[in-house]
């Protein structure tokens, strides 16, 4: 975030202590503490995965996320080591994924625990894999970015609270990590244009192609995607969600303890959210943002 406010982006300055201290530790707890922006929130009670409000919203966030990569190059730290409750995208962003799953697991106990009574391996084979090897000729293509992995409506502030409003700044870097431009565009429209939770209703409408191509029309008025870019974003997008219910897996089933919650993350972020991208409206999602792309 100190990088990004020193390149010119739209991000609250974080404020240290007196020794220079940004993310100090007290009694277990570790605090962080940005500067109050002045802006709207318009989007403050929407609940996760709701739509933008408007096509110029989500044409304008679009804009806001180029500006944020473009802010983002120069900043060459490596990954975050951490495991749980971030972004990632080592292993759908490889060449072999399942060598590079195994290995995760391998390294983490409290993932390897949660899939112990799990057909993991068969489920991700038949779902994630054809989709990986659909996006695999296009990953030599993908420079590595630090991205911010976590760009949907309630985490920007606006210069107003109506449907012709502009993104004024952006918050909550809690999931970024190295990924690419791609990846994190990807997620972006997996955030705002799929309204997830309507998902368990057995609805054929959750999708909003007219704001996915918004946004995509948007970043590219910004930094115009190379070709390889272009082809791999819809093979991105089914996706992005993987990695990071790998890590909500994790958590949910060894630190929170609870079996609701690691049950959703596995079937339904794991597994479910990358089938859905097999149905009709799934392909037709895809469609509009490999048009929007190219």
């Amino acid at each position: 975030m100190n990088h990004l406010h020193r390149s010119g982006a739209h991000v609250p300055r974080v404020l240290a202590l007196r020794n220079g201290e940004s993310a100090p530790s007290r009694e277990g707890y570790t605090y962080e503490v940005h500067a109050l922006l002045p802006h709207a929130d318009p989007y403050r009670d929407a609940v996760s995965w709701s739509p933008f409000a408007s096509v110029a919203h989500a044409h304008d966030a679009g804009r806001a996320l180029a500006e944020l990569h473009r802010a983002s190059e120069g900043f060459r730290a490596g990954p975050r080591r951490t495991g749980l409750l971030v972004a990632d995208f080592r292993i759908l962003g490889s060449a072999d994924p399942m060598a590079a799953l195994l290995r995760r697991v391998a390294a983490e106990p409290l993932l390897a625990a949660a899939l112990a009574e799990r057909t993991w391996q068969a489920d991700i084979a038949r779902v994630l894999l054809p989709l990986h090897a659909a996006l695999a000729p296009f990953l030599s293509g993908l420079t590595p970015l630090w991205t911010h992995n976590d760009f949907h409506a309630s985490n920007l502030l606006w210069t107003g609270n109506d449907a012709g409003s502009r993104v004024a700044a952006m918050l909550d870097f809690g999931l970024a990590n190295r990924t690419t431009a791609v990846f994190d565009l990807a997620t972006a429209i997996e955030r705002n244009a799929v309204e997830w939770l309507r998902l368990e209703e057995r609805a054929n409408d959750i999708a909003h192609a007219d704001l996915a191509s918004a946004m995509i029309a948007g970043y590219r008025a910004v930094r115009p995607l190379s070709v390889a870019e272009a082809r791999a974003l819809p093979h991105v997008l089914p996706l992005v969600h993987a990695e990071f219910a790998l890590s909500e897996l994790a958590y949910f089933h060894g630190i929170a303890q609870s079996p609701v919650e690691s049950a959703a993350a596995y079937d339904d972020f794991l597994i479910g959210h990358a089938a859905w991208f097999g149905t009709a409206e799934g392909r037709a999602l895809q469609a509009a943002v490999r048009d929007a792309a190219a």
